[in-house]
């Protein structure tokens, strides 16, 4: 099938990877993008594993600002989500293990590129100041929608709300468990019944391999500087500007379970003594919970 433009609606073609249940999905989206972002304008859509109405998600489809799109765009944003999930996963462990009711979840991204643009989107550039124009061959990124207003709960910098404890915590998790390689913050998204669903992370790294907002061993720093720790960070890494203890790794290799000293053999990081061993009267805050 051609790049169309003479069809009312945007779509995509399927993902160009499987999404959920080992299914790949495509997804129609508005004329308008419902969100501006830095570098990504952002539509509300549906998505679907077949081509038919009745397997229908809400989803969140992102197109770059000022540039057409390629899979290779929006690798740092995958390797970001990625790296996050999987670090969410060990940490909610963590939780379990410390009487934490609350639980992390980040969403996972999908690629997949464009099928037919509407003539009503660039009827719009016209009129609005919506610019973009989907090329032949644009890759566009999406997810899960999230139906309420996102919530910043951790800043990029290390600033965090009240009653984002449990998300403080993480972000020095990923410290601790990369060996001081990097730190995920930037913790936006929403809660509900007991669940954080959290959405693009930024990653600060030594090795500076996240994409733009990556600031390296700056950012950790900063993100240290603001970072105000809790009963749950009371036996993690300290941050010290200094070499990280293991190797510098990016993507996938940044989980604790993949990172490798100098001999090649698998570096596994000792959890922390567990919160009732430290408070055996319980929580000191409701909040961790």
């Amino acid at each position: 099938m051609g790049f169309n433009e003479s069809k009312m609606e945007n779509c995509t073609f399927h993902s160009l990877s499987p999404w959920k249940y080992g299914q790949t999905y495509w997804s129609s989206f508005e004329f308008y993008p419902e969100w501006t972002g830095r570098s990504f304008y952002a539509f509300k859509g549906v998505a679907h594993h077949q081509r038919e109405f009745l397997t229908q998600r809400m989803v969140v489809v992102k197109t770059f600002k000022h540039k057409t799109g390629t899979s290779d765009c929006w690798q740092h944003y995958k390797m970001r989500s990625e790296v996050a999930r999987k670090m969410s996963l060990e940490f909610n462990k963590f939780l379990e293990s410390n009487f934490c009711r609350v639980r992390i979840t980040f969403l996972r991204p999908v690629e997949a590129e464009m099928d037919k643009r509407s003539f009503v989107t660039n009827i719009l550039c016209y009129f609005k100041k919506f610019k973009k124009r989907f090329e032949q061959g644009e890759v566009v990124l999406f997810e899960d929608l999230l139906e309420e207003k996102l919530n910043s709960y951790v800043t990029s910098d290390g600033n965090s709300t009240p009653d984002g404890a449990v998300l403080d915590a993480f972000c020095h998790y990923t410290y601790h468990a990369s060996h001081g390689n990097l730190v995920v913050c930037n913790l936006k998204g929403n809660y509900e019944k007991g669940r954080f669903t959290l959405t693009n992370p930024t990653v600060h790294s030594v090795a500076r391999c996240h994409g733009d907002y990556d600031n390296g061993i700056h950012g950790i720093k900063t993100f240290f500087e603001n970072h105000i720790c809790n009963a749950l960070c009371e036996n993690f890494l300290q941050f010290e500007c200094r070499s990280p203890s293991a190797p510098s790794v990016c993507a996938d290799d940044a989980t604790h379970s993949n990172l490798r000293d100098d001999s090649g053999e698998d570096v596994v990081p000792a959890f922390p003594p567990r919160y009732s061993a430290i408070y055996p009267d319980g929580p000191a805050s409701s909040v961790l919970t």
